[in-house]
């Protein structure tokens, strides 16, 4: 596997998690790219990006994740007006 990271990739997939905060957009993530769950996960503010490699049919897919909280859009958003 950790031969796999350091290839280059056949497709690359960027994936964006958009949700309040303590919808479960962290566990989601850790959960598919680390396969661990942490049921004492504290609610984060801001974004998480975590990225993740696979082989399938003799191709890299290379998956890019991002979690954004929506608050934190709909801060931005009000201060622009």
């Amino acid at each position: 596997m950790a031969d796999m990271m350091n290839q280059e990739y056949d497709y690359l997939f960027k994936v964006l998690l958009l949700g309040d905060s303590g919808a479960g957009k962290s566990s989601l993530i850790l959960r598919y790219t680390d396969n661990t769950f942490n049921s004492t996960l504290v609610s984060s503010i801001g974004v998480d990006f975590k990225v993740k490699q696979k082989e399938i049919d003799g191709k890299i897919i290379k998956i890019q994740i991002v979690r954004k909280n929506i608050n934190i859009i709909k801060l931005i958003i009000t201060i622009k007006k």
